[in-house]
């Protein structure tokens, strides 16, 4: 016989622990002296099934179960039919031209084994015994989602059932380690604020040594107003001075602030715990910022908070 393995894959195959080598998309015929280890080499008979090899026996290529069948017929040294051959037997030889033999299968109790039409072919009727019940392989199908359901039956490593007196434990694991109270779960907690947040920002050009210049918020007279962050910066020195009124007469002074060449932007924040909150009908709050470096240069503040 001739076999022939077929590479149907970009990628080079080896058997027999490398004895027989196959290349990418390539056919490699097999020596005679391999051909019945061949037949039996696990890897092949797993590539066949996984159609990345063919078998050929020089004529026709076979695929999967038929290249199967084929190496089968090789690892028995060719067709047996009957009992095994005796020293008194009498040789039989099959040939291509003659008409196909009658075969009637059994199993092992005597009772026939019958097939059916399946296409072109016939094929043996096989049943699945499930809990005493007949199952026919060619009703069985993936589930669908809309008309089918599975019962679960769900037991505890004792083998109890889960049910609300046996309830079931899940146990969360963070970084692989089971939550405790040295490992607990971080919860991250955001205060929803209502309110609509405020920028005020001014961006004034070439100021003199010894020049300011203001940033005032006007809180509506509608709203009230609680500032967050005050911020001021230049290249060079400044100093800021934060004030507010209730009502354009009463002047409060929160501070006074300076930048360095270490810390150029000044930045104040405003507490939460203690919220300032401005209302009134001309109350604002104002940032007064100072060029103290010797040369004019550019200077920036932003008032920011919320109005509600």
């Amino acid at each position: 016989m001739v076999i022939q393995i077929v590479n149907l894959t970009g990628t080079q195959l080896s058997y027999l622990s490398g004895s027989i080598i196959v290349a990418a998309n390539g056919t490699t015929t097999v020596p005679i002296t391999q051909q019945i280890p061949i037949s039996t080499d696990g890897q092949i008979r797993a590539d066949l099934l996984s159609d990345k090899i063919q078998i050929s026996d020089g004529v026709d290529s076979y695929s999967a179960i038929d290249g199967l069948n084929y190496l089968h017929l090789l690892s028995n040294n060719g067709l047996n039919i009957g009992q095994a051959v005796s020293a008194q037997s009498m040789p039989v030889v099959l040939a291509s031209d003659q008409s196909s033999l009658p075969i009637k299968l059994e199993d092992t109790l005597g009772n026939a084994i019958t097939s059916q039409v399946n296409g072109s072919q016939r094929a043996l009727d096989v049943g699945i015994d499930v809990a005493g019940v007949q199952v026919d392989p060619r009703q069985i199908r993936d589930l669908a989602a809309s008309t089918d359901s599975v019962a679960a039956w769900v037991k505890d490593s004792s083998g109890n059932a889960i049910s609300a007196a046996n309830p079931l434990i899940v146990e969360q694991s963070i970084s692989g380690a089971l939550v405790s109270v040295t490992n607990p779960i971080p919860v991250s907690i955001q205060e929803a604020v209502p309110g609509t947040t405020v920028f005020n920002y001014v961006d004034s050009a070439a100021i003199a040594s010894g020049s300011s210049v203001t940033n005032v918020y006007t809180v509506p007279s509608s709203k009230s107003f609680t500032p967050y962050q005050i911020m001021a910066s230049a290249p060079g020195k400044i100093k800021a001075v934060l004030t507010w009124t209730p009502d354009g007469v009463t002047i409060n002074t929160l501070g006074t602030f300076f930048n360095s060449t270490a810390n150029p932007n000044i930045i104040v924040n405003f507490p939460n715990t203690s919220p300032l909150s401005l209302s009134g009908t001309a109350a604002t709050i104002t940032i007064t910022v100072t060029n103290d470096d010797v040369l004019a240069q550019d200077i920036y503040s932003t008032i920011v908070g919320l109005h509600t």
